[in-house]
């Protein structure tokens, strides 16, 4: 044993030379476990926001993209009001649509489906068939897919004011605009 004063300088007492080793490694031990203690709180503290943004960037964009937004088919026009014509000028597509599965509906400001037009393919609606469509599909490149560019012409006598024209891909109406 050894002797040692204590700190008030009253009598020496025995000091046990493990007894402070063991000491020392459980103060070290001490400051080890709240060190670890810190990084582990830290840590999880991160995981939680982590998942937290995820999950709020994860609702946010189901909010802003709407339901069934990501396999969204759609067709969208310019409108021009001619003379004696309608045209509907195609300036986006989520989709290149083939010309046969695409059918073309003008209905009546009532919603009642106008007769010769009623899901007729745009492959069909030709110079040619103008006489019995009064509806026609102008193509860009002579493609046979809807690509923007492409030109939907409707006779005016035909289909008046407050008509609209839709065009449907399975059972889908994929885009519409009211005649005005």
């Amino acid at each position: 044993m050894v002797q040692g004063g204590s700190p008030d300088g009253d009598k020496p007492r025995d000091v046990d030379p493990i007894q402070v080793e063991l000491d020392r490694i459980r103060a070290r031990q001490q400051r080890n476990l709240k060190r670890t203690r810190r990084i582990l709180a830290v840590t999880a503290v991160a995981i939680v926001l982590v998942i937290g943004f995820a999950t709020y960037s994860y609702i946010d964009s189901i909010i802003k993209s709407g339901p069934g937004d990501s396999d969204r088919l759609a067709v969208e026009f310019d409108f021009v009001n001619g003379t004696s014509n309608w045209t509907l000028i195609v300036t986006s597509s989520t989709r290149q649509f083939d010309l046969g599965s695409v059918k073309a509906n003008l209905f009546n400001e009532s919603g009642i489906v106008q007769s010769p037009l009623s899901d007729v393919a745009l492959s069909s609606l030709t110079a040619a068939n103008w006489i019995t469509y009064h509806v026609r599909y102008e193509k860009v490149n002579n493609e046979t897919v809807v690509l923007d560019g492409a030109r939907m012409v409707i006779d005016k006598a035909a289909y008046p004011r407050a008509y609209w024209f839709a065009l449907v891909y399975q059972s889908q109406i994929i885009g519409q605009m009211v005649l005005r």
